[in-house]
């Protein structure tokens, strides 16, 4: 599950983990892993990819739902959704 402050991290450097790793501070480092910042773009990918059209409807239902319960606020994933 995605905290506010990662959903914010990774908005806040627009998905792009090598902007993170040469300008975030120290603390906004230590908020996320670089496997968690992975899980949320494959999530976000997944979603995308889905909404696009370009898979099945389960593939389409399975990923709203892991995108749903990794981030469990709706206002984070209107968000996130934003950036689709």
């Amino acid at each position: 599950m995605f905290s506010a402050d990662q959903v914010s991290l990774y908005l806040k450097y627009r998905g792009d983990i090598d902007d993170l790793a040469r300008v975030a501070s120290a603390s906004e480092k230590s908020l996320m892993s670089e496997s968690d910042w992975f899980q949320l773009a494959g999530l976000i990918d997944s979603v995308a990819v889905a909404r696009a059209g370009h898979a099945s409807r389960e593939f389409r239902a399975k990923a709203e739902q892991a995108f749903a319960e990794a981030v469990p606020d709706a206002g984070l994933r209107a968000a996130l959704e934003g950036a689709l």
